[in-house]
């Protein structure tokens, strides 16, 4: 992605998600041709927010997980990334 000099774009997102599978194995499911390049929690988010910590000392303050649905799909993890990556910080 291309930007203009002096923005920073950054994923501000949730630290865990609702699904009570495990993080590796819906990326599996769900983006089976994409290779996972650093181990995953348990329950972590997709879209990284690592950037958001360092630079911005980002946080989440509320945890998805404590509220999962032992009935949600795979398909709702895709929308959940999709929603994350569209969230951009420029400054």
């Amino acid at each position: 992605m291309t930007v203009a000099n002096g923005v920073e774009i950054f994923i501000i997102a949730n630290a865990d998600t609702v699904m009570s599978r495990s993080s590796a194995s819906l990326a599996a499911e769900v983006y089976p041709n994409v290779p996972i390049t650093r181990p995953l929690g348990e329950h972590e988010t997709l879209p990284s927010i690592d950037k958001a910590r360092r630079v911005l000392g980002y946080e989440p303050q509320h945890r998805w997980f404590r509220h999962n649905s032992p009935t949600a799909s795979a398909s709702y993890l895709a929308y959940q990334i999709r929603d994350a990556c569209a969230v951009t910080v420029v400054g």
